[in-house]
């Protein structure tokens, strides 16, 4: 007797589990992730690097510029110093003479006064003058215009009572000089990053009103020391040869002119 064949079911079919598929998508996600964060932790930190730089290149600018202007300032008249620091800190003015036209000019920086976070720079030229610089009330200068302002630095922080943005460091309890000492601290706050930069820096002026650089408190004018001569056993000496080793002796400083006023040197 011949028998028919039985069917036998072959369950052929492949795929996932419940558990393998949430357990891919898992992982899948975390690569993702991955993937973002370092394509956007790498974008964030080239914007802020951009926007860094943009704050670093407009502040070494303006010190750069201010550094060279002061060096070059020198007094437009008796009653005026080659550079002034006026409101508080939060505006200097500088005198330049201008040999070449025969011109006067004022150049100011200044914190907007309307907004406080930004530098400002103006300038104002006087005619020319019959006195040499530094000499009687000439020249006369006028009020800078409020469109000839230019802002340079912006979002600049706030500075407390320490620490100015502008500071004349001049001056001491024993003499005051022509020649002015101008301390910067500029503060720069950037809004993209939340970061600060602080930039200090010091500049003096070159020139004061003449080759006396210096005027005593009472008004009179200082005479600076121009020379110092090395004597032994009372006579000058330019150089000396000795084979006394081990062996001191002693030298006298001299300094010259004998009426000068401020008689400190240093020796090196």
């Amino acid at each position: 007797m011949i028998t028919a064949p039985q069917s036998q079911n072959h369950n052929t079919d492949k795929g996932f589990t419940l558990v393998e598929l949430l357990l891919v998508l898992a992982l899948l996600g975390m690569v993702l992730a991955g993937i973002f964060q370092f394509f956007f932790f790498t974008n964030r930190t080239y914007a802020d690097t951009d926007s860094m730089s943009q704050v670093i290149q407009e502040t070494n600018l303006f010190i750069s510029q201010i550094e060279r202007e002061i060096r070059s300032a020198s007094k437009p008249n008796d009653a005026t110093k080659a550079v002034r620091v006026l409101n508080n800190g939060e505006q200097i003015d500088i005198y330049l003479y201008h040999s070449s036209d025969d011109k006067y000019e004022r150049i100011s920086y200044r914190l907007n006064p309307s907004n406080k976070t930004q530098l400002q720079r103006g300038s104002i030229s006087a005619a020319a003058s019959q006195s040499v610089p530094g000499t009687g009330s000439n020249p006369q200068y006028g009020a800078i215009p409020e469109d000839a302002w230019k802002t340079l630095v912006t979002n600049v922080a706030n500075h407390s009572q320490n620490a100015t943005l502008f500071t004349d460091i001049s001056d001491d309890q024993y003499l005051t000089s022509e020649r002015r000492h101008i301390s910067i601290d500029l503060r720069i706050l950037d809004p993209d990053s939340n970061r600060s930069v602080t930039v200090q820096t010091s500049a003096m002026s070159r020139s004061g009103r003449s080759k006396t650089s210096l005027i005593a408190a009472g008004g009179a004018d200082a005479i600076p020391a121009s020379n110092v001569i090395v004597l032994y056993n009372g006579s000058p000496i330019t150089s000396i040869q000795t084979d006394w080793r081990g062996k001191t002796f002693s030298v006298i400083g001299k300094i010259e002119p004998l009426a000068a006023t401020n008689r400190s040197i240093k020796w090196s």
